[in-house]
This record gives C-alpha cells, structure tokens and sequence, in this order.
C-alpha cells in the first residue's frame, strides 16, 4: 500500500483461517498514513471491523515486579474469546493460541511480549476444555521481559499458528491492559532451584500446553505466595535414582509422606522463584 490510501479487504473463503473468517468482517477498509515512508508500518483499521475478544481482563491492572529499568515481569488473566454476532455472544475457539503483545493507546504493535523461551513467549495455548461460562482467570500467564520503550499498554489477542508452531496470524485488536508503569526503585531478590514431581504420566504431562500454567498454580498454591512470583524455566523427564529422586524423599519428609508435594517453596524471603522442574512417574504403590 502506498501512503495515504485506503484498501478494502476481503478474506479469501477457500484460504482463510476460521479466526480470520468468524472474527473479521467480511469486508473491511484499512488505510496506510500519510508521508509515511516506514516500510514496516502496518495499516490501520479504518472502522471496528473486529468480531472476536476476550470475554474479561479488558483494562486490568498490571503490576510490575521487576526494579530494573526498561525490565517487566508482570501477571496477566483473561476468559474464553467471544464472537459478537448482531448483538448476540457466542463463544468461539477454533484458533490455536492467545498472543500477548506490547502496543500503544491506539493497539500499534510494538512487538510480542516475553521471550523466546518456551513458557515465557508471550503466548497460552487455547484449551481443550474450557469453562462454559465466561470465567475471568479461564487463561493466565506470567511473563518477563525488555519493554519496547513506544508502547504503552499489553493487549491480548487470539492468534493462529503455522506447521512450524510460529504464530502466522492474529487479529488486529484485542483487550487491553490499563497503561503499563515501569517499575525502576527497589529492589528484587531471585532464588534459583530444582524441584521433582511424580505424576501418573509425565510424557503426556509434558505435552499439555498450559503444564506451565498447571505447574505454576500448584507452587502459588503450595507456597501462599502469588503465582507471579514463579517462573519457570523448563520441565523434562527425571529418572530414577538421581538426585531428584533424594528430592522426592526430602518432599516426602516434610510434607507428610506424599510425593505429590512440592520442595523448596516455603522461603518467606522469597521475591521471585525460577523454577526447573523434573517430571516422574509415581513407582508401584505411590500416590
């Protein structure tokens, strides 16, 4: 598009996504500014053409975390996408995960929030199963990372991924957090450890795409400390016999005998936890 014009679209029926067909309208304008001559500015939305969000976390409250300048770690929740169809609410989920982006007052995109890592990349997978109501924490995400110095707010948006697990699509607006504060006074003490849990199956475990999420509640939830406070690096299978199991002995001890407790969560010095987690599966007779 050329500067200062305005172009109506319309999805290609036989290539589009179902988010792209249920969410957009059919047809829509988008128009480039004037005397821009910024390659990698994208188009605006001349009208809301835009269907689909969030049911709740619409302007929530974010809290920063981290004291380092131009750093965040921040806590966010929304409920199930909804369809607005004439008026009447539906809910809808046949696209593949929830974006978090960085964007100004307007929804300028200043990038995806996080980082690459798996676990902080900005992105909760859609569910299986979801609530049948609009439940306000349905999906929640902790999320570190720099903050793009243009934007003001974080907005949340449903998004579809390619063969290659990469996000190739997603809608043009979303909800939008109150504006972003960065934290710069204070101080932030981190406490880095390992932790083992027995599950009944770790491999199927391991693919459910909100385990970190699952993993996260259960420390937040062990600990009495808010689940913002955790982060977690990975998760991989254990073996037995290893230093992780003498992990589950320790557990055991202090938690009445039952492996499912969680190790290492009861510091009340604690600001923030990083978290690597090994995954085992319960020997014969354990819970």
């Amino acid at each position: 598009m050329s500067a200062g014009t305005t172009v109506t679209c319309k999805p290609n029926m036989e290539t589009a996504s179902d988010l792209q067909k249920t969410c957009m309208d059919s047809s829509f304008d988008i128009s480039c500014p004037k005397n821009n001559n910024d390659k990698t500015t994208l188009p605006f939305l001349k009208a809301a053409a835009v269907k689909c969000k969030a049911c709740a976390g619409d302007g929530q409250d974010v809290t920063d975390l981290d004291p380092v300048k131009g750093k965040y770690t921040v806590s966010l929740k929304w409920g199930r996408n909804m369809v607005n169809n004439a008026g009447t609410g539906t809910f809808f989920r046949k696209f593949s995960t929830w974006s978090v982006l960085m964007v100004d007052d307007y929804g300028r995109n200043y990038g995806e929030a996080g980082t690459a890592e798996l676990g902080n990349n900005g992105q909760s997978d859609v569910k299986s199963s979801e609530s049948s109501c609009c439940h306000p924490t349905e999906y929640q995400l902790n999320i570190r990372g720099s903050w793009a110095t243009e934007a003001t707010r974080f907005m949340i948006v449903p998004a579809d991924k390619n063969l290659n697990n990469k996000i190739s699509y997603h809608l043009p607006m979303g909800i939008m957090s109150k504006a972003f504060t960065d934290k710069e006074t204070g101080s932030l003490t981190e406490h880095t450890g390992k932790l083992a849990i027995a599950v009944s199956d770790p491999k199927g475990f391991l693919k459910l795409a909100n385990r970190f999420d699952i993993m996260t509640d259960t420390l937040a939830s062990s600990s009495g400390f808010p689940r913002e406070y955790f982060h977690i690096v990975k998760m991989s299978l254990g073996r037995r016999l290893t230093e992780f199991d003498t992990n589950l002995r320790r557990m055991a001890a202090h938690g009445g005998g039952s492996h499912r407790g969680l190790q290492g969560v009861n510091s009340r010095h604690l600001h923030r936890r990083k978290i690597l987690s090994k995954i085992h599966r319960p020997s014969q007779g354990q819970n």
